[in-house]
């Protein structure tokens, strides 16, 4: 597949399943991160598909499971089983083809993990799976501990997922290998456990609502499938498009990742914001710049090491030669940073930014430094990009200078060997007569043609009935015709193909030799240089949240673990960047049980309201600050600093929306059953450290009935219905809505809770 067009592959053509459960899906998912990728500059090779994700799903019951293979790394990544709140089948949706339930049998896939040799001494990353072996042996069982280590093998049903992988990549591994192409881009180096316990639920209808991400289709687009995958056009104006400063391919897909998965780790969101305070440090500014044209220089160093597994690198060592230069220089730029931290507290830039502690933990430099030296000895990177070849050095290897020297001075030796066959011609045609030498063909004597009417005048063009060579000896062997000259061997020619042989061929096939020689010394060191990749896209994204935070005048928010949103003067990361002027809006939120007596040593004098709810005619603002509180607490997340004077955030859980409704003709419900559902959905999954926005829920049916539904649904996340099922008063969301229902401000129950919610209008202002 060509990087650059999403896809979904998938490997049986079985029809779906009339039963709900158990679902099974597995397929490859293209996932190219290169957002200003031009369609028409890709390779010919569009077997590259070093960006793709091999990928299976599996419901069982409430539990869902998934397991994936990343071909770039050659990683295998397990996701912890998820419970299901309901009943609902989640991958309905995406029976497009089923995999054998034998694929996804736990018994099998947990002895097909257990004979991965990954890490063994003397032993390659391949697939070792014997057949028929469902039972851990004695021999195994080390292995097996070895295998607990790595990952939860209680999650039965990912780990039934991992058994559909490596059945597809060891179909892909018999396939490629009686190609004779070779399976090396799709052995497993590493095994990993994903866990999604410590990260923020943003739903993909939250996600559009947010305008987290949003792809603009460019026209030549149209007619190729839509603008749905991740390359199907660049990004528009949107919360990823403005922070997106990320300047390395890597740094582009991490930034990506760290959006689609904000954190809940306090730690580390705390140490991101670290980080992004040390580099927006006054002393620290002038290097940011550097840093980020730094960044700039270092390619797609997965892409690289996998094409060179592969035997593919081409001529792009010059690739990995700039990645080892730029990242020393990148660690002599940061040891050059001041800490941010005032002088009286012991700090340094290493506990700032732990990134920074990190990459002089794992970085050899001196390892570094020796592959770099290497690289640069024997590639001759001016000549490989005139040849579009990998050429090496003089000095490299003997026998090859030999060859070079030989084959430089051909141009001399074939014209005395010209004037040599000359004599043996009558004079007049003497001038005529060239030898050339053709790599693979060998030397070859040239004579022109001339027309066959009798009058020997040279011709540029012709069959062989029109014309003929201007002298042909009887010794001549004919080879070729072009119609402009003959080509012939004779017995000189043959002697000098034995003599110095196909020159060019045996210097191409001594380079290859030595370039493989370097190949095999390169990836020695496969695992520091991904390490230090994986390091760089890190650094990259810190700069890219530093630069944003500059450019757009953020503000570091404090997290905490108190259920609390606080937020002074606060503004839409996107619509303030489209008006002329921006009226900046306070918030004060809690969810749960929160009850102190202060925040932030700021003295409270009641409980601060847990729902907002607003009104105010259309154009006065109130979906903009819905998802300005939404977008503020997503990005304080990330690790971003925020749109506002100040922010205390505390840690949630799932931001839960109700704003959009996607319509669609492929969807059998209307836009209020729609929108009924979203509510559903977020009723179930609310928690009380979740963020709910609900933005003129109800409208799209008859007035009494929606300020009723409306009115009801504010009532279960206030905590009104504790007594009748409903949830209780200390597992209330945080909650923010606007309606258009303003008789829902008289209704009884929402006028006696009147002391945990709080009631805004917003107004229209024209300055004259």
């Amino acid at each position: 597949m060509a990087p650059g067009r999403p896809a979904v592959r998938f490997n049986s053509t079985a029809a779906p399943s009339s039963s709900p459960a158990p679902l099974h899906l597995s397929g490859s998912v293209s996932a190219s991160t290169d957002f200003d990728h031009d369609p028409h500059s890709l390779d010919d090779d569009d077997d590259d598909d070093s960006t793709d994700i091999i990928m299976a799903l599996d419901q069982r019951g409430h539990r869902i499971g998934c397991a994936y293979f990343t071909i770039s790394t050659r990683t295998l990544s397990l996701l912890e089983d998820i419970d299901l709140a309901g009943k609902d089948t989640m991958l309905a949706c995406a029976r497009i083809s089923l995999q054998p339930a034998s694929d996804f049998s736990y018994e099998a896939a947990r002895a097909k993990l257990i004979t991965l040799r990954i890490g063994e001494p003397g032993v390659g990353p391949t697939l070792h799976v014997p057949s028929g072996q469902h039972e851990v042996d004695a021999g195994d069982r080390g292995r097996f501990m070895k295998l607990a280590a790595w990952v939860n093998t209680e999650s039965r049903v990912s780990v039934g997922c991992v058994g559909a992988v490596l059945a597809y990549l060891m179909r892909r591994e018999a396939i490629d290998a009686r190609g004779g192409e070779g399976v090396g881009g799709l052995r497993v180096m590493e095994v990993e456990m994903v866990t999604l316990k410590e990260t923020m639920m943003v739903g993909v209808e939250a996600m559009r609502a947010l305008r987290v991400f949003e792809r603009e289709g460019h026209p030549a687009g149209f007619g190729r499938g839509g603008t749905s995958g991740v390359d199907g056009g660049k990004e528009g104006l949107s919360l990823f498009g403005i922070l997106n400063q990320a300047r390395t391919p890597l740094g582009r897909t991490l930034l990506q990742t760290w959006f689609l998965r904000p954190s809940t780790s306090l730690p580390l969101i705390t140490s991101r914001h670290s980080s992004v305070t040390l580099l927006l440090h006054p002393p620290n500014l002038p290097t940011l710049t550097p840093l980020s044209r730094a960044l700039s220089k270092i390619g797609n160093i997965p892409s690289f090491l996998s094409a060179l597994k592969r035997g593919k690198s081409n001529s792009e060592w010059s690739t990995l030669l700039t990645f080892i230069l730029t990242l020393l220089h990148l660690l002599t730029l940061l040891s050059e940073l001041l800490p941010a931290t005032p002088p009286p507290t012991p700090s340094s830039v290493a506990t700032e930014m732990p990134l920074f502690a990190r990459m002089l933990e794992t970085v050899d430099t001196l390892r570094l430094q020796e592959i770099s030296q290497d690289i640069a000895s024997t590639i001759d990177f001016d000549e490989t990009s005139l040849q579009g070849r990998v050429v090496v050095k003089l000095g490299v290897d003997q026998s090859l200078d030999e060859l070079k020297r030989a084959y430089e001075g051909m141009e001399a030796m074939l014209s005395e060997v010209a004037r040599e066959v000359a004599l043996t011609l009558p004079e007049e045609v003497r001038s005529q007569l060239n030898v050339l030498y053709f790599p693979q063909i060998g030397y070859l004597i040239v004579m022109p043609s001339v027309a066959s009417d009798g009058t020997e005048t040279l011709v540029t063009e012709g069959s062989m009935e029109e014309v003929r060579p201007a002298w042909v000896s009887e010794d001549w062997e004919f080879q070729f015709f072009t119609g402009a000259c003959w080509y012939y061997k004779n017995p000189q020619m043959r002697e000098l193909d034995e003599y110095f042989g196909d020159m060019y061929g045996n210097i191409c096939d001594r380079e290859i030799e030595i370039v493989h020689e370097l190949q095999v010394r390169v990836l020695e060191s496969e695992k520091l240089l991904m390490e230090c990749a994986h390091l760089t896209a890190e650094l990259d994204c810190l700069v890219a949240l530093a630069r944003a935070a500059e450019k757009y005048k953020y503000t570091r928010p404090i997290m905490t673990e108190d259920n609390v949103i606080k937020i002074t003067k606060g503004r839409h990361p996107l619509q303030e960047l489209c008006v002329p002027a921006y009226i900046e809006n306070d918030t004060l939120l809690v969810g749960g049980s929160f009850s102190p007596c202060s925040l932030n040593d700021e003295p409270l004098d009641h409980i601060p309201p847990s729902t907002i709810l607003l009104t105010g005619p259309n154009h006065s603002g109130k979906s903009v600050y819905l998802k300005q509180i939404a977008l503020i607490v997503y990005l304080a997340h990330i690790g971003s600093f925020v749109p506002a004077e100040s922010a205390i955030i505390g840690i949630t859980d799932k931001i839960l929306t109700r704003i959009q409704t996607q319509e669609s003709v492929s969807k059998l419900q209307s836009a209020f059953l729609i929108d009924l559902q979203q509510v559903v959905d977020v009723l179930r999954q609310a928690t009380e450290r979740s963020l709910v926005v609900l933005d003129e829920f109800g409208k799209g049916t008859e007035e009494s009935n929606g300020a009723g539904l409306c009115a009801a649904v504010l009532e279960e996340l206030l905590g009104a219905c504790e007594g009748k099922g409903g949830r209780r008063r200390e597992e209330v969301p945080k909650v923010v809505a606007a309606t258009h229902y303003h008789g829902i401000h008289i209704l009884p129950y929402l006028c006696r809770s009147n002391w945990e919610m709080t009631k805004g209008k917003l107004t229209c202002r024209r300055d004259l």
